[in-house]
């Protein structure tokens, strides 16, 4: 175990400066007007000459936006206006009645077009109406569509209701849903292909009418995610051994940290690695804002190679961190056993621990606990890798 093919120095040296030199984990803040109020209004004279990203129960556009509008609101977004970008929005309700020159990107209850969309509309949505013009594709998953007016290109979606088309759509329709209605009143250009149940008028498709057959079935469902959990246990147990082979010191010292009470440390120094560089950043952006607004981009570019090694480290040790946590909780179940079938053991172990947790609780503690196993390998590694590099103990 004291050979190794990589330089455990030069390892750990590097995941310490990337650990160090994080700072540029997140983008670059975009500069752009912001507005936060129980009602936030762009009135029919206002002209917002850059991005606008506003947060309230209401958000209502009249007048001009040259930018993009990046909106949430607990109740509604109304865009009565003109907005030359993007409109990226989490509501209850967003309405569109007035002209979105770019795309509207959108995840709420309901969203309503009746005005003129340039782009796309991106959407997931309880319930979509479409009584307006929309330039290009249209691409949701949606409960119930109701589209009335026209799409400059295709529309696809998947829904798990009812989808009603007695509009004009240019080139194709591919859908998946409990019911598919093309009206008498409608025109497609192009193709009709759908999954689920279909009433067709054929007369007004140009193209081609294809049935796919029914949506997957749950027994065909339940199976793909059973070989998704295959794959993933498979790929966790090849890059365990990977691990072993590659990095067999530091291997050794990151499984050593998990034993006993020694997981305690492992996980605040792996929630530590994960909060500092963040923290770092977020200071150190801060500071620079605060100095001048001009010296955030070019601190950005500055460390970004530095930032692609640190994500590259990060996901290296998340990806093989549940390794050295197996390991434990095999030596618990077969004592006298080599390192390899501790490892496992313990994977099928916490595998199926996880597997029970999201059985019988609700998602937030199944994402807690694997989080938790996560950190604690994270901190596992972090330890290993600089014990690695001499005598020194963490």
């Amino acid at each position: 175990m004291d050979c190794c093919l990589i330089s455990f120095r030069r390892f750990s040296r590097t995941c310490t400066a990337a650990l160090l030199c994080a700072v540029a984990l997140l983008p670059t803040p975009a500069y752009a007007s912001t507005a936060s109020s129980g009602l936030v209004l762009v009135r029919e004279t206002d002209v917002v000459r850059e991005d606008f990203y506003a947060t309230g129960n209401r958000v209502v556009i009249r007048g001009t936006v040259e930018g993009d509008l990046v909106a949430a609101a607990f109740e509604s977004i109304v865009v009565e206006g003109t907005v030359q970008g993007d409109v990226i929005a989490i509501a209850g309700s967003v309405t569109i009645s007035g002209e979105v020159q770019g795309s509207v990107r959108a995840i709420a209850d309901s969203v309503t077009i009746t005005g003129v969309v340039g782009d796309d509309v991106v959407t997931v949505v309880r319930k979509l109406i479409v009584n307006g013009e929309v330039s290009r594709d249209i691409l949701v998953a949606v409960g119930d569509m109701t589209f009335i007016g026209e799409i400059g290109r295709d529309v696809r979606a998947m829904a798990w209701g009812v989808i009603e088309i007695f509009g004009t759509v240019d080139r194709n329709v591919r859908t998946s849903a409990d019911l598919l209605v093309v009206s008498s009143s409608a025109s497609v250009g192009g193709d009709v292909s759908y999954r689920g149940q279909g009433v067709v008028d054929a007369t007004r498709v140009d193209g081609t009418t294809i049935e796919l057959g029914d949506p997957p079935t749950p027994v065909r469902m339940q199976a793909l995610i059973i070989l998704g959990m295959l794959m993933a246990f498979l790929l966790v147990l090849s890059l365990g051994f990977l691990s072993f082979w590659v990095m067999p010191r530091t291997s050794q010292l990151a499984i050593t940290k998990v034993g006993g009470l020694r997981w305690v440390k492992s996980l605040i120094v792996g929630a530590l690695a994960l909060v500092v560089p963040i923290s770092t950043y977020t200071a150190v952006v801060a500071g620079a804002g605060m100095a001048s607004p001009d010296l955030a981009a070019p601190a950005s570019a500055l460390f970004s190679p530095l930032l692609a090694l640190y994500v590259v480290i990060l996901a290296t040790c998340l990806t093989v961190g549940v390794t050295p946590v197996s390991v434990a909780v095999g030596k618990l179940i077969a004592k006298r056993r080599s390192v390899f079938a501790h490892f496992v053991i313990g994977l099928i172990i916490v595998g199926a621990v996880l597997l029970a947790v999201a059985a019988w609780l609700p998602p937030p503690t199944t994402l807690l606990a694997v989080a938790g196993v996560l950190v604690i390998g994270l901190g596992a590694w972090v330890r290993g890798a600089w014990n690695a590099r001499g005598p020194m103990q963490l």
